[in-house]
């Protein structure tokens, strides 16, 4: 079992079906939520600037717009693959990257991984994805992937529209202070980081002991896989990314964001990121937007009854974004096709 568990080597090609972990999580998910039989993604590799991205991809036979679908700092493309089964109702395509420093991504040995960038990776996987068949991109993401979804359509500008789970800010201390394990490694190591710089970026820890992996569900158990999964909330990471996540450069502030519409789905029962931190970034927003809130839910949102919920909010958006007569509609296939 210690040699299924083992996390890759640099340039060792695994698969997630050579892997337990993500099986772990089945049992707690419900039956139309599960991957099983055909409901299992397919799974490729991206070259993409010296790292070997893993994609896993929900083929959806007539697509109405293809999501990429983005972990946060406790998960992996493959533990999101209950929100790409909605998607898959929606009508939508699904691919779900894991980002350098979890789930099976290979990467460089030349740059160590930063949030920024994870949203570089992003913008350039929306231009893969677009293609040239006039399919359009909607990125949606969980945990701080929601801040990564709305940089990475800033920075590409070609995309339907983002949806997030939250919009919590990381460049702010009471952010950090919140999101942090405890005090001092929340807004303590906010300070500390500012203060030295560079010189703490090549420490690394777990990231259950910087974050409180056990708040990543209300249902302990789940929480539990979470932490022992070391492709996901059991991974090492460095100082180095949270003092990214700390410095996070943004291309529009959220005044200035004229990209796409923005759906914020959060949870009503998070303790990790409550719904005032969303909120802070959510209602500077000027575009498009739409706050729905999932009642019964925890920040990993598989709880009735918002689930189903989410699930009836992201249909409704698939729709309007993609709507043939939309304005929205016309100004992306326009910038698809000029692209």
């Amino acid at each position: 079992m210690r040699g299924l568990l083992r996390v890759p080597r640099y340039g060792e090609k695994q698969l997630y079906r050579d892997r337990p972990e993500w099986r772990w999580y089945q049992k707690f998910l419900p039956g139309d939520l599960q991957l099983f039989g055909e409901h299992l993604p397919s799974e490729e590799w991206w070259e993409h600037d010296g790292h070997t991205i893993h994609l896993d991809r929900y083929v959806h036979p007539k697509p109405v717009a293809r999501i990429i679908l983005i972990h946060g700092g406790g998960g992996n493309g493959r533990v999101l693959g209950p929100f790409a089964r909605m998607a898959l109702r929606a009508g939508c395509e699904v691919v779900a990257p894991d980002f350098p420093g979890y789930g099976l991504t290979i990467r460089s040995r030349r740059v160590k991984p930063t949030y920024g960038m994870w949203s570089t990776i992003a913008s350039a996987l929306i231009d893969r994805e677009r293609g040239t068949d006039g399919v359009p991109v909607i990125v949606w993401g969980l945990s701080i992937g929601g801040l990564l979804a709305y940089m990475a359509a800033a920075e590409n500008g070609h995309t339907a529209g983002v949806i997030a789970t939250t919009l919590a800010d990381t460049r702010y201390l009471r952010t950090m202070a919140k999101i942090g394990r405890n005090a001092l490694l929340g807004g303590g190591g906010f300070i500390l980081a500012r203060l030295f710089g560079p010189l703490v970026n090549p420490i690394s820890m777990p990231m259950k002991w910087l974050a409180p992996m056990e708040l990543i569900s209300n249902d302990p158990d789940v929480s539990r896989v979470f932490r022992r999964d070391r492709l996901a909330g059991g991974s090492i990471v460095s100082m180095r990314f949270l003092r990214s996540l700390m410095n996070v450069k943004l291309r529009y502030e959220p005044e200035d964001f004229e990209v796409c519409p923005v759906l914020l789905v959060h949870p009503t029962v998070d303790p990790w990121t409550p719904i005032e931190l969303s909120r802070v970034f959510f209602d500077r927003l000027k575009v498009d937007k739409e706050l729905v809130l999932l009642e019964g839910c925890g920040h990993f949102p598989i709880e009735e009854p918002g689930r189903h919920k989410l699930e009836a909010a992201i249909s409704a958006f698939v729709t309007r974004v993609t709507l043939p007569g939309s304005d929205h509609h016309k100004t992306t296939t326009a910038a698809q096709l000029s692209h």
